[in-house]
């Protein structure tokens, strides 16, 4: 009992005991002895100062290591999140991080990775996880699915024609089973993605509180034997008054009547910025024409295909532009890529486009030298700076230069260039071919064979070219004859006589890029892993030449290829 004696001596003050206090208070109360009335009163006293010291420490402990931990009953309940912010926070925590996405735009500049058949799946794959990862986000709460509305039907890809027809059932069903004259829960989210877009009070009030009205891309890709039906995708553009993007990849049944009523409800809204449409049978676009003229306010970008199934004679009969068409006004106009032939050409040629300055190039009649395409260049070129030739030069020798091909066509000399005064980047492709007007060197195309202020110049399809070549000579085991012409090419674009403000050479091909860094080889007949050592040195001599002009070297991403990079491809080739 030696603690509690000392506990009457010194009249405890209320500090805190020491670690020796404690230790003689464990020994006491371990030894059994008699207590008597006062000791009863003592023993209570020290229970309560007991109490107050451990509730002391405990205190002081939570402070010190858990000061993170709080009592939620003493905290305020902390203010709701604005709608506003929420939808923000969902739609970042999806946007795509790949440089190379299939959610993005319609790209306004040709520079930009094209939408190949080889870069389907991987472009399918990664929508798919896009959209799987969205759907877990609106399955967390009631909230956040109301939420996240806008994000799951922001873009759409429709890969299969079921997909387009439940998605035109879940917009049919879902606007006609929405109570009448209540708004959905996110309804006001649309003005704020978006001020600009035109207001949904506009539409019916079953179309502009349904779903649809958060489609702002469309983007129909389909394989050949899954097309898409024109009447499922008319019901989808109905419902979606707010759609700013559409892109067609020849993913559409060939039916006539209905797609002319698809794109008259395409150009019924007026809101669209990006199209990217195939025509069938209408080699004076009179549909078009008609439709342009009500979305012709805000449409950017333009992409027109042309499948014709008349003969060149009767689109020979089409040269007269019909009054539908002519003197079209597209005033934002910046990006047309066109596959049209000699008639769509001359048609084209008598629209407004002030504001164009992207054009890609490519006659489905190759009809480079006919009056319509002629005419659409006097019109249109000196704007253009930049421009896209689709057919290479060893395809247009054929169509354009063979004698006996028509007497005028074969002696007519054309050089885009006098059309072009302002053109800065030339895109071309690899399978360009000698020239016998110029036998000394390649030109990159025949229609563009030098320019005093273009700056960059791409290539496409270096990849099939290499592989092209090595297949012709056999596939020789040793040896680099194979590369000789593409060498000759590639320098050809250095010489200063042809274009003197040269500065960048891009590789346009994806796949040229592994070959370049040994990641794959050229011959693909089952044999795997490893590149090929020529085709490094190739690019070896070609950065070497492009240093001794002051060009940089590119690859298809914009990347500058170094020396050292293709140090490190040999030497894996090596391995």
């Amino acid at each position: 009992m030696r603690y509690l004696q000392q506990q009457q001596q010194h009249k405890y003050t209320g500090d805190d005991s020491s670690d020796d206090d404690w230790d003689d208070l464990g020994r006491s109360l371990r030894t059994p002895t008699p207590r008597t009335s006062t000791e009863q009163l003592q023993v209570h006293a020290l229970r309560r100062h007991l109490s107050t010291a451990f509730a002391r420490v405990g205190m002081k402990d939570r402070r010190t290591n858990n000061a993170g931990i709080v009592n939620l009953k003493d905290m305020r309940p902390l203010p709701l999140l604005p709608p506003e912010l929420w939808m923000l926070i969902l739609q970042y925590s999806t946007y795509p991080s790949s440089s190379f996405s299939p959610e993005t735009e319609l790209p306004t500049s040709f520079l930009s990775p094209a939408l190949t058949p080889a870069t389907f799946a991987p472009r399918l794959g990664h929508y798919r996880a896009t959209m799987a990862h969205k759907r877990n986000l609106a399955l967390v709460s009631k909230e956040w699915n109301a939420y996240a509305q806008p994000v799951l039907y922001e873009f759409v890809w429709l890969a299969r024609a079921k997909q387009a027809q439940a998605l035109a059932l879940t917009l049919l069903c879902g606007a006609y089973c929405l109570p009448a004259g209540t708004p959905s829960a996110s309804a006001s989210l649309l003005a704020l993605t978006d001020p600009d877009a035109p207001a949904p009070a506009a539409a019916p009030a079953h179309v502009s509180a349904g779903l649809g009205r958060f489609i702002k891309r469309l983007h129909v890709e389909t394989p050949p034997l899954e097309r898409c039906n024109p009447a499922d995708l008319r019901l989808i553009v109905d419902y979606a008054p707010t759609l700013e993007t559409y892109s067609d990849v020849r993913s559409v049944r060939r039916r006539p009547a209905a797609q002319n009523a698809l794109f008259a409800a395409l150009a019924a809204g007026g809101g669209l910025r990006r199209l990217s449409w195939t025509s069938y049978d209408d080699p004076a676009l009179v549909g078009l024409g008609v439709g342009f003229s009500a979305m012709g306010a805000r449409l950017e970008y333009l992409e027109l295909s042309l499948v014709s199934s008349f003969s060149r004679a009767d689109a020979a009969q089409a040269h007269c532009v019909p009054t539908a068409v002519s003197g079209l006004v597209l005033p934002t106009l910046r990006t047309l890529k066109v596959t049209l032939d000699n008639a769509a050409f001359a048609a084209l040629s008598t629209w407004e486009l002030p504001e164009l300055r992207h054009l890609s190039v490519l006659s489905a009649d190759f009809s480079y030298a006919g009056e319509g395409f002629a005419r659409f260049f006097a019109v249109h070129g000196a704007r253009l700076v930049q421009l896209e030739l689709g057919h290479s030069s060893a395809h247009l020798e054929e169509h354009y230069v063979t004698p006996g091909s028509g007497s005028s066509r074969g002696s007519r000399t054309l050089n885009l260039g006098e059309w072009c005064p302002d053109l800065e980047e030339f895109v071309c492709s690899a399978d360009a071919a000698w020239d016998w007007q110029h036998p000394d060197w390649i030109a990159p195309h025949t229609l563009l064979s030098s320019h005093p202020r273009v700056s960059l110049i791409g290539i496409r399809g270096i990849d099939a070219r290499l592989r092209d070549d090595y297949v012709d000579s056999g596939r020789s085991a040793s040896g680099e004859s194979f590369l000789f012409r593409l060498r000759e090419q590639m320098e050809s674009l250095l010489r200063r006589e042809a274009f003197p403000r040269l500065k960048y050479v891009r590789d346009m091909s994806g796949g040229s890029d592994l070959l370049r860094r040994g990641e794959v080889s050229l011959d693909l007949r089952g044999r795997g892993g490893g590149g090929d050592e020529r085709v490094v040195r190739f690019w070896e001599g070609v950065l070497g030449r492009c240093r001794e002009e002051g060009v940089w070297l590119e690859d298809w991403l914009g990347v500058n290829v170094t020396s050292g990079s293709l140090r490190r491809a040999r030497a894996s080739c090596a391995v």
